[in-house]
């Protein structure tokens, strides 16, 4: 298994709750996995796994984004981010994985019905009680002009520890996500909406402008 089929394959990247991003797929000239938070775009000539083709999440509007920054990032800046959040006593509940609602699926006369639900274990908050004291994967991140949550910066610090380069680079910023660039991928993360008039604890990732 090549690098890139080992970061399709990684259960930090799915979310197994849902069928849709339960596994990786191929799409057009790209292989991906996601979580609809985080996705992961590698051209499929690099892979050697075969992934089934799947037209839904539609990946044409983030290869299509023209780029309109360029800041370059190292695995030590993001580590070192992480280590100036401060803990807390609760984490992610395992439940609804920090969402704070569950789905329900039950099957009536072969038609299969499903809602959304407040999570039972949290009570909608997303977190639970620890015995030990964790970092709170909500806990913001400002990257130039947006923010995205610890989790997904988890995420980011992961993907770039399989490269030996372990360099990551900003190129695309706007209202939704953060594109970068990776080696030959592309990885798209989700920006959490602040508004202007909120007070926020966050840390700030700096790196180096190109």
């Amino acid at each position: 298994m090549n690098i890139y089929d080992k970061i399709l394959s990684c259960p930090e990247f799915c979310d197994s709750s849902f069928p849709r991003y339960a596994q990786p797929f191929r799409q057009g000239e790209y292989c991906a996995v996601t979580d609809s938070h985080f996705l992961a775009l590698i051209p499929k000539n690099l892979v050697e796994g075969e992934y089934e083709l799947q037209d839904k999440p539609a990946m044409s509007r983030f290869v299509e984004k023209k780029p309109n920054c360029n800041i370059l990032f190292t695995y030590e800046d993001i580590t070192k981010v992480i280590n100036e959040i401060p803990v807390c006593d609760t984490e992610v509940c395992d439940a609804c994985k920090g969402m704070g609602s569950v789905t329900y699926r039950f099957d009536y006369k072969d038609i299969i019905y499903t809602y959304n639900h407040c999570c039972p274990i949290c009570d909608g908050d997303g977190r639970i009680y620890s015995d030990v004291m964790v970092k709170d994967d909500r806990y913001l991140i400002k990257i130039n002009e947006k923010y995205i949550s610890l989790g997904n910066l988890r995420k980011l610090q992961l993907i770039t520890s399989f490269f030996d380069k372990r360099e990551i680079t900003l190129v695309i910023q706007d209202n939704y996500e953060c594109g970068f660039i990776l080696e030959n991928i592309f990885v798209f993360i989700a920006n959490n909406f602040v508004d202007d008039k909120e007070e926020i604890k966050y840390v700030t990732l700096n790196g180096k402008k190109g």
